[in-house]
This record gives C-alpha cells, structure tokens and sequence, in this order.
C-alpha cells in the first residue's frame, strides 16, 4: 500500500489543480471586463450573440477571443488601418479590430457563404464589409494590413 500513497498525492494535486483553473475560468466569465481589449471582447461576443440562429454563440466568441493568444497579439499591436482579413469565417477576429479602434475599416474574404452572411449581420453599424470568394483573387484594395 505504500507504493501507491505517491500516487495519491499526485493524483490529489493535479485534481485540486483542475479545480482551481475550472474555478478560476467561472469567475473570468461573471465579472465584469477590466481592460480595453476584453471590452472590445465583450461587445463582439455581443454583436456575435445578436446575429446568431441558436444559443451559445455568445460565450463560444467569448471564449475564442479570450483564449487565442493571437487576439491579443494582434490587438496589441495597435493602428492597423483599413484590414483585409483573408479567410474571415464569421469575421471575429475583424470585428473585434473594429471593436477594439485598431482597424479603421475590415473588408473580409471567405469561400463559406453562410459564414460570410454570418459576418455581414454581425458587422451592422460598423465599417466592414464581407464577400464570397477564393481568397487567392480577393480584391478591392488598398489595404493596410493583410
């Protein structure tokens, strides 16, 4: 019986461990956004939720947004212009520059119309526009960023 009291306590400590991440992540989603880019988090998960057709759109947003380390990234690293984002999908990422004043305008492309359409209803009130297309032909520049 003594060979397996290590096991115990590691088994014990990754378990203990588990809990405090699920805890700490419980937490994260009841409180209140804290800096400028979880607000801009906020408000596209919002945006999400609105164009959505079915329930837990809103905190799937949320929860990509928050947990890409990329968002950040680029968030981070300030004024991007007018943005072309090549393979938008349903446009997260491009309304999140927007939410976030880092993009002055998005223009996204992706070959998923229903993505696309997706995007488009997300997008209302802001400077962004989104098309069906193959991405290697993607036009209507000039853009800042790619």
């Amino acid at each position: 019986m003594t060979s397996l009291a290590p096991w115990a306590l590691v088994t014990g400590v990754v378990a203990l461990s588990g809990v405090a991440w699920l805890v700490a992540i419980a937490r994260s989603f009841g409180r209140a956004p804290s800096s400028p880019l979880e607000h801009a988090v906020e408000r596209t998960a919002r945006r999400v939720e609105r164009a959505a057709e079915k329930k837990g759109d809103y905190d799937c947003a949320r929860g990509k947004l928050q947990g890409d380390p990329a968002t950040a990234a680029i968030a981070g690293l300030g004024a991007r212009g007018i943005v072309l984002d090549l393979g938008c999908g349903r446009g997260q990422l491009a309304l999140l520059l927007l939410e976030a004043e880092v993009a002055e305008r998005v223009h996204g492309v992706d070959w998923d119309g229903a993505k696309v359409a997706f995007a488009s209803r997300a997008a209302e009130g802001l400077r962004a526009t989104f098309e069906t297309g193959d991405v290697r032909e993607a036009a209507g520049g000039p853009f800042d960023t790619v």
